[in-house]
């Protein structure tokens, strides 16, 4: 019986050296790998020589290119997706931005846009500012006004072509500047109301009137 307990141990031994050995050797070939992609890095190896990108609505493939701005002599294994995104971002149409590497010398940049969530009217003027849907300010449109067209009506217009909300009538205080994010009181309050509406009743909503805080009014699609 004895021999028997002891040649079970033995056989039971066997499957957990077995994975011992195996996880040691795994361990050991991550390290390896790590030491190899630690030394490639730091060499000419796998270097950037094409930039593969996709055009947008708003920013051509030449546009992205020069705005990423990838260092001459960079590699796959090294290049600087932070520093590139920042550059990227500073057009401010772009709102997120992947990238593929293709080994062994191409990078591939995608650009997704912000969506128009709002096109922002001041009480004078015919200028509008396309607001993004996180709250950041994209660029200015002008508006081309007709004769026997109102400025409001146009706007309107133009914010159901891009599938977006109209506010209109804010004070001549605001202030938009590309790429920073809206903070007025009036946009805050809008944004307040919204949110409380049932997404039935929201979805109706065609314009928003926000000349201040206290007074906010809306115009449905009927």
């Amino acid at each position: 019986l004895s021999a028997r307990r002891t040649e079970d141990e033995g056989r039971g031994r066997k499957p957990i050296r077995v994975l011992i050995v195996l996880l040691v050797m795994m361990a050991v070939l991550l390290v390896a790998a790590l030491v190899a992609i630690l030394v490639l890095s730091g060499t000419g190896a796998f270097a950037i020589t094409s930039i593969d990108t996709v055009a947008t609505e708003h920013l051509s493939e030449e546009n992205i290119g020069k705005l990423a701005n990838v260092p001459e002599g960079t590699t796959l294994l090294s290049y600087d997706e932070g520093a590139i995104t920042k550059n990227l971002k500073r057009n401010p149409w772009v709102g997120s931005v992947s990238y593929t590497r293709e080994f062994p010398d191409r990078l591939r940049i995608e650009v997704t846009e912000r969506k128009v969530d709002c096109l922002v009217k001041m009480s004078t003027g015919s200028v509008c500012w396309c607001l993004g849907d996180d709250g950041v300010w994209i660029e200015p449109v002008n508006l081309a006004v007709r004769d026997g067209e109102s400025s409001d009506d146009v706007a309107l217009g133009m914010a159901q072509q891009m599938g977006s909300l109209l506010i209109a009538d804010v004070p001549t205080s605001m202030s938009p500047s590309a790429g920073q994010s809206a903070t007025d009181e009036e946009l805050k309050a809008v944004s307040s109301y919204r949110e409380q509406f049932s997404e039935d009743f929201a979805s109706q909503i065609v314009r928003f009137s926000a000349p201040s805080v206290e007074s906010l009014s809306c115009t449905l699609k009927s």
